[in-house]
């Protein structure tokens, strides 16, 4: 899988990341309910396998706890950045707005929703990476392909028009 450099940084990193947040299990209130711990480590193999090269942990239950690890594991040389990634209201309603387009496009390229809003956001010049949240390995094949989807002006128009909508 291609690279882009992250920011200023000499970070090099694929555009779409493994998402933990989906296989942390059900024990919290924002968990995908039980959880398989073979299936979720055959999920990140099966990423990496894709040549995906970052993972994005998101300690939110535990927050202080994840983030001194996540500090100690940067200072051992184990992590090179940390970071956080959060969605205001107005942002979900957007996400709710184009949701119906998302599906109509995917089905004209024989792909799935989420595939689709990655490709539409990985198309911003802004924007270095997507973080794709998958519960099981037969999920990443598909969403480490979205990197490569490209939109055409039409339906990227769809979208936007959808997308500006939701917002005001």
């Amino acid at each position: 899988m291609n690279t882009r450099r992250l920011g200023e940084s000499d970070l090099s990193i694929t555009p779409v990341g493994f998402g933990a947040w989906a296989i942390g299990g059900g024990a919290w209130e924002f968990g995908g309910g039980p959880q398989d711990d073979q299936r979720s480590v055959a999920a990140i193999r099966e990423a990496l396998a894709v040549g995906v090269n970052w993972i994005d942990t998101a300690p939110d239950a535990e927050i202080e706890k994840g983030s001194s690890t996540m500090a100690a594991l940067e200072r051992a040389g184990k992590v090179r950045n940390i970071g956080v990634s959060n969605f205001s209201v107005a942002q979900m309603r957007r996400a709710q707005a184009i949701s119906p387009i998302l599906q109509t496009i995917g089905k004209r390229h024989g792909r799935a929703p989420g595939e689709v809003a990655i490709a539409w956001v990985l198309r911003e010049p802004a924007v270095t990476a997507a973080i794709a949240g998958v519960r099981g390995p037969e999920q990443v094949r598909g969403l480490s392909c979205a990197a490569y989807l490209r939109l055409d002006p039409g339906e990227l128009a769809e979208i936007e028009a959808l997308s500006t909508q939701a917002v005001a």
